[in-house]
């Protein structure tokens, strides 16, 4: 939840969070969720997220790669 919201903000969007929040096919998962104002249509705002989140995990795994030389 917090690499959504992470890219979310990175993006320009104003996520919200619910945390310990069930989604109603599995109440018995209080695994949260991240909500985002519509700025464009649904895909087009996970495909940007999911972008966002690959670029962060690249960075951080070059980091990583780079401390270990």
């Amino acid at each position: 939840m917090k690499e959504v919201w992470q890219a979310a903000m990175s993006l320009g969007y104003s996520p919200e969070t619910k945390e310990k929040a069930a989604l109603s096919g599995s109440p018995w998962e209080k695994t949260g969720y991240v909500t985002v104002k519509k700025a464009a249509s649904r895909a087009v705002v996970l495909k940007a997220i999911s972008s966002e989140i690959v670029k962060t995990r690249q960075k951080e795994n070059q980091a990583s790669e780079q401390k270990k030389r």
